[in-house]
């Protein structure tokens, strides 16, 4: 969600500040996003963090699905992700995230160190795995 740069100076600089600019005006508004963007870690955070009414991913079927999108969000459905194939994007088990633990043992095991020597490092710097 990019704007492309030309010879006037942008205020917004991407999608994500536009749809927040234009929440912060009217709140209510119904937003569709249709972008070529199909990460779901990406996905899920716009609806998370813009609570978008709907997301179409744009390929072959994108003008029929994005029909579907409008037509679905006319009907106050919420939350609608386009294609299907997407859609499990906004299901928890789908994404992996890491925290601040899996960083602290990547980093311990980038340096070589074994098992014993981690839960030693980890006990000693209070850092226990997420629950």
């Amino acid at each position: 969600m990019s704007f492309k740069q030309d010879h006037r100076e942008n205020k917004l600089i991407n999608g994500e500040e536009l749809i927040a600019a234009v929440k912060k005006t009217q709140p209510d508004i119904k937003t569709i996003v249709f972008s070529i963007e199909d990460k779901s870690f990406k996905i899920k955070s716009l609806f998370n963090n813009l609570e978008l009414n709907a997301y179409v991913v744009k390929g072959r079927n994108s003008v029929e699905e994005l029909k579907k999108a409008i037509n679905s969000i006319y009907n106050n459905e919420t939350r609608i992700l386009l294609p299907k194939t997407v859609a499990n994007a906004l299901t928890e088990k789908s994404i992996i995230e890491i925290e601040s633990y899996d960083i602290s043992l990547l980093t311990l095991l980038s340096k070589g160190l074994i098992l014993n020597e981690i839960a030693t490092e980890l006990k000693n710097s209070g850092i226990t795995p997420n629950k």
